[in-house]
This record gives C-alpha cells, sequence and structure tokens, in this order.
C-alpha cells in the first residue's frame, strides 16, 4: 500500500474539508513539526475519537486498549523508552520476528521504520488513543527500569562488600560515594514507583531461591520483582543506611526510618527488619507528609445517617469514644479526621501514639518510647497533668491504660482511642475481659464506632457477575429479597488484574444508652447487647456493605469476607 497522508485521508473520508486541513497544514509548517492529528483535535475540527473510527475504518487496523493488558518486559525491551516517548508508540506483542506497536498515528511511516530498524524487526501497527499510550508509557517503562536495576544489582556482587565498609561513616559522605550506584538507584525507584502505585508497603523478603519484591495496594500483596539471593544483601545495607539502623546486626529485629520526596510529596518511610531463615526481611511503611492523608469526616464513607450521630458522638463534653476493628481498618484515618476536627484554639488536644503517623496542627502528639519508659499509660498520666481537654490514645493495649483512659473520661476529659473488636456490642465487654469493673465502662464509654475497609470495583473492567445459587441463598439470609444486577471486576493492568481499584470504609456506630449501660454492670454476654441492638434496628457493618453492592460499588466476595471477619 503506497504511502497515505493523514490529512487526505480525512478529506476523502468526508471528514474534515480541504480549507480546514489548510489551516491546520500553516499551523504545522510553524509549530516546528507537531503532527497534524494533534493540531486538528487541539483546533477542535475533529476528536480524538472521530480520528481513531476514521484511521480504523480505512486502514483496517485493529484497535487496542491498553488499560485491559499486561505487556512482559521482553517486549518493552524491544523499543528504548526515548523512542517509545519521542513517537508515542508502545510495544504490546512480540511473536517470532514481528512486533506489534500500539499508536495514535499508523501513517507515521518515518517513525515504523526507525522502530523496525532498532532489532530488526517486522513492524505491525494496532490503533490506540495518544492519552492512553502516554499513560502506558509512564506505567509499563517505570516498572520496566525497576526489573533492569534489579537485574543489575544481581549481577554486581561486589556492591554488598563494599556498602558493608561503609558502617559508621557519615551519611552525607556515603551518599556521595555510592549515590549513582544501581542498588541505590533501585530503592529509589521501588519507593517512588510504590507510592504512585498507592502502595501502603513494601516487601522486601528474602526466599531460598529468590528475593521477591511485593507492593501491598488496597490491602493486597502485588507482585513486583525478583533479585538474585547474592544481591539481597546489599540491598538490606542500603535500606539500613538510609534509615540509621545498624548494619552489622543481623540477628534482632531493627527498626529505623528515613524521608523521601516524590513528585510534591514529602514521604516518611518507615523500616521494620526482622532476620529469616534466608536472610533480613524488610517491610516498608509509606507514610504520605501531614498536609494529605487527613481526611474530612465527611470523606470517610459514613451514610448521612452515621455521620449525624458521629458528630453526637465526639461532640460530648466527657467520656470514651472507641474506634474498633482489626488490624489495617482504618482505626488511624478516622482518628486524625476527628482531631483535625475538633482541634481549635478553644481546647487543649494531646494525643500519645505508636507511631505519630501524621501531624495535626493544634494537637500535643507524643510518640511512645517503651526503651526510655514512655508507653501509652505513662504518656497517658504526664498528660493529665498538663490540663488537657481532649485526648487521644493511639491503641488501648492493656489494662493499665485502659483504667487510666476511663478514669479521665470519668473525670471530665473526651478521651478518643483504638481496639481490637470484631464489632461494636462486642467492645463493651472486651473492656470487661481487659480488666476494667463494668460499672466503670458504663459509665466512661459514650459511643462505639465500628468499621471495616471494603474493596471497590475497578471501574476499568467492571462487568456484569452472575450469582449462583449460594450467592443467592446468602443474600436472601442478609435480608436482601430482590437480587439487583451484581458486579465484579474482570481484573486489567489499572488494577493488577485484582479486579479492585480503591477501598472505602464501611462502619457501624453505637451509641451508648441506659438499657446498654445495664446490661454491662448486670455482666450480660455481648450476644445479649447485640440482640438489643438488632430490636432496635441498628445498622450494622453488613448493612452498609449491602448498600455498596446494590449501588454496584464492590462485590459479593467482599461481603463473604467481612462476614468471616465478624464471625472470628
Amino acid at each position: 500500500m503506497k504511502n497515505i497522508r493523514i490529512g487526505e485521508l480525512l478529506v476523502d473520508s468526508g471528514i474534515i474539508n480541504e480549507q480546514q486541513l489548510k489551516s491546520a497544514l500553516d499551523i504545522q509548517k510553524q509549530s516546528g513539526g507537531k503532527r497534524l492529528g494533534d493540531i486538528l483535535i487541539d483546533l477542535g475540527i475533529i476528536s480524538e475519537e472521530h480520528l481513531m473510527e476514521a484511521l480504523q475504518k480505512r486502514l483496517n487496523v485493529p484497535r487496542i486498549h491498553l488499560q485491559h493488558i499486561n505487556i512482559p518486559n521482553e517486549v518493552i525491551r524491544e523499543v528504548p523508552e526515548r523512542l517509545a516517548r519521542e513517537y508515542s508508540v508502545l510495544p504490546v506483542k512480540l511473536q517470532g520476528n514481528v512486533l506489534e506497536i500500539a499508536t495514535s498515528d499508523p501513517l507515521n511511516y518515518d517513525a515504523i521504520n526507525q522502530l523496525g530498524l532498532v532489532k530488526g524487526r517486522r513492524i505491525e501497527t494496532s490503533l490506540a488513543p495518544k492519552h492512553e499510550i502516554e499513560s502506558a508509557i509512564e506505567r509499563f517503562y517505570a516498572l520496566h527500569q525497576v526489573d533492569e536495576i534489579a537485574e543489575d544489582i544481581s549481577r554486581e556482587r561486589e556492591v554488598s562488600e563494599s556498602l558493608e565498609q561503609l558502617a559508621g561513616e557519615d551519611f552525607s559522605e556515603i551518599e556521595g560515594r555510592v549515590g549513582s550506584a544501581p542498588i541505590v538507584r533501585f530503592v529509589s525507584m521501588l519507593v517512588e514507583q510504590a507510592y504512585l502505585k498507592r502502595a501502603s508497603d513494601i516487601h522486601i523478603e528474602p526466599c531460598e531461591s529468590v528475593t521477591r519484591v511485593r507492593f501491598r495496594i488496597d490491602g493486597d500483596l502485588v507482585d513486583i520483582t525478583e533479585l538474585s539471593p547474592s544481591a539481597h544483601a546489599s540491598l538490606v545495607t542500603r535500606i539500613k543506611i538510609m534509615a540509621d539502623m545498624d548494619i552489622a546486626e543481623r540477628r534482632l529485629p531493627l527498626d529505623g526510618r528515613f524521608n523521601a520526596q516524590v513528585e510534591d510529596s514529602e514521604i516518611s518511610v518507615r523500616v521494620s527488619s526482622m532476620p529469616t531463615v534466608f536472610g533480613e526481611k524488610i517491610v516498608m511503611r509509606l507514610l504520605t507528609d501531614s498536609k494529605s492523608g487527613i481526611y474530612k469526616i465527611q470523606q470517610l464513607g459514613m451514610t448521612p445517617e452515621n455521620i449525624e450521630l458521629f458528630y453526637r458522638l465526639i461532640g460530648a463534653p466527657n467520656g470514651i469514644v472507641l474506634v474498633t476493628g482489626p488490624t489495617g481498618s482504618g482505626k488511624s484515618t478516622t482518628l486524625y479526621s476527628i482531631l483535625a476536627e475538633i482541634a481549635t484554639p478553644l481546647v487543649n488536644v494531646v494525643s500519645v501514639e505508636d507511631p505519630v503517623e501524621k501531624v495535626i496542627s493544634g494537637v500535643s502528639q507524643t510518640q511512645v518510647n517503651p526503651k526510655a519508659g514512655l508507653t501509652f499509660a505513662s504518656g497517658l498520666r504526664a498528660f493529665l497533668r498538663q490540663d488537657p481537654d481532649i485526648i487521644m490514645i493511639g491503641e488501648i493495649r492493656d489494662a493499665e491504660t485502659a483504667d487510666i483512659a476511663s478514669r479521665a473520661a470519668i473525670t471530665g476529659h473526651l478521651v478518643l482511642s483504638s481496639l481490637h473488636t470484631n464489632d461494636a456490642a462486642s467492645t463493651f465487654m472486651r473492656l470487661v475481659d481487659m480488666g476494667l469493673e463494668p460499672y466503670v465502662v458504663a459509665s466512661s464509654v459514650v459511643g462505639v464506632v465500628a468499621q471495616r475497609l471494603v474493596k471497590l470495583i475497578c471501574p476499568k473492567c467492571r462487568a456484569v457477575y452472575t450469582p449462583t445459587g449460594a450467592d443467592i441463598s446468602y443474600l436472601h439470609s442478609l435480608g436482601m429479597e430482590d437480587i439487583p444486577t451484581l458486579y465484579y471486576g474482570a481484573g486489567c493492568d489499572a488494577c493488577n488484574n485484582t479486579g479492585h481499584y480503591g477501598r472505602t470504609a464501611v462502619h457501624e456506630i453505637v451509641k451508648t444508652d441506659n438499657a446498654i449501660r445495664d446490661m454491662v454492670v448486670g455482666h450480660k454476654k455481648t450476644q445479649d447487647i447485640l440482640g438489643y441492638l438488632k430490636n432496635k434496628n441498628q445498622k450494622f457493618l453488613m448493612d452498609n456493605a449491602l448498600d455498596l453492592l446494590r449501588e454496584g460499588k464492590t462485590d459479593i466476595f467482599e461481603l463473604y469476607r467481612i462476614a468471616t471477619a465478624e464471625e472470628e
């Protein structure tokens, strides 16, 4: 087929006229080589979608959706990143000697010929919008760089030995001497990619034949890359140097911290090391700066009814408000939202935390330090001598802390804290089990907020789900008589093939009333409190989750997960 110009194609197809083409060509001459299709789109003469349809129909070029595919690293290697960005193309498939590329301009023959010369491949084209290609380039080439550097590290066995010799030296001098080493770039890129992919943690796990690197995204661990075992020690040493940890100590768990800058955000990275049979395992927790990640109460995912009840709890003049749930259920996020809401110049707000994850303006925050004798209990005692109005305790972990907190609440302070319980009803008896007198629990706890994080269906790959007979029976048992259209995530590149993208919270808020107080003082069981709440039409965690299911925001598998957690 002879070379066709895109302008001629659009005129022949009746999408633009000769005058519009002439105007665009005049602009192209002055723009220094800007692509004609982009100029026509910028002028509003055509849309990108119209351009795609015309090219697909006239040239019989297949359309490809880049957000729904995974591209192996060996395919990405076929086109250097510089050329991919210059020509706005993306390699998507390699079969024999044929390389398929995604492009928004299959008539750019100079680019196609140039790409074919890189490795002597025959080039075939697929169509994709330019913005999809640019987004995919950012996504795939960044992870490709991580893998490339991982391979470099695996080949550099001497890096570990050279880093070992740096123990005890000044950090700035170390940076100057090894700052360009592959291991340094690898750690920097790991943190950057973890942040950009919304990961909460980075796991570096030594196994028998490989070191595995994974990110925790939306609660799930996702494989990122692998290194050879010979590179593991150098990677651990580099991270320990950054976190000011003892690189010579490999027999004991260690903790450290370092800061990193990604785009416009300052990230605090909390590092934990643990000796295992194959070497030290490293987990890095990413904590964004205090200017981000603090939600308003209206952004916590509460229903309007729950928001109203929530404000009544935190507006109490004194008493304990407890946020409960398992690890990773968003309790700290909720507590920080409360602090940001109620910390005004009119009150003295203090907190004892482990660790301080966010800095809240107007709050005196203290981090516990058990080695120095500063525990939740001792910190709380000290703050009670500082004329506080509102006290936040990161977590009630023991009877001593529970006792001090409850007595502070009874004597006129508003106390906020978290506790590990499965639901709101069991919280009261949990405090009794910790050693508090029932009358103390009844008179101090003003309310409980139980919560879970629920995964949301990825909007890029959401598809209709046909429920099984067991699914329908289960939903009926939850009181859902009319089964709505159900959805699930089929899995795509945008969600790392998990079917989920992002999370929201479901809540169960119980305000302590006289009936609950009487049951606690009367040593009633959790089931008695639960039965009372059901009789007064309490909205439970599952009720909120069912609302999300009806709205098509989550899937039935998340309901099963919540139900299993509640039964534990």
